[in-house]
């Protein structure tokens, strides 16, 4: 398993979440999971292990890392609202964002924003 970070998105018994805190940088240092749904927070080693014994893993989720920076997407309020276009600005806090104003990494100032909604234009014509 890769390196953990504080911010990471996984996958864990079929919920998704994120990586809240790491306590030291030792490789059975306490991190704490945070389920998005529930709240639910649960204990793992930064190898990504569910208590000492346990089979169970943090599965990493990947959505976005291919995408490049200044890719077009399209972001919204929610699904049934109007859909803007946009540039992609990376990961802000464990979620894709974006730049400001529908700006790319040239003329944003380094400004990003996060939407509720998210959508890759074309990836094939991205990649």
């Amino acid at each position: 398993m890769n390196e953990i970070k504080v911010g990471d998105r996984y996958k864990f018994r079929g919920s998704t979440g994120i990586i809240r805190y790491i306590d030291g940088q030792k490789s059975d240092a306490p991190v704490l999971f945070e389920t998005d749904h529930y709240g639910i927070v649960y204990l793992f080693n930064k190898k990504g292990q569910w208590a000492t014994n346990h089979t169970c893993m943090l599965e990493k989720i990947c959505l976005y890392e291919d995408i490049p920076i200044d890719a077009p997407v399209r972001v919204a309020v929610s699904k049934d609202s109007r859909w803007y276009p946009a540039h992609f600005a990376g990961m802000l806090d464990g979620w894709p964002s974006v730049w400001a104003e529908g700006r790319t990494s040239h003329t944003a100032n380094g400004m990003r924003t996060r939407w509720p909604e998210f959508s890759v234009t074309n990836l094939e014509e991205v990649l």
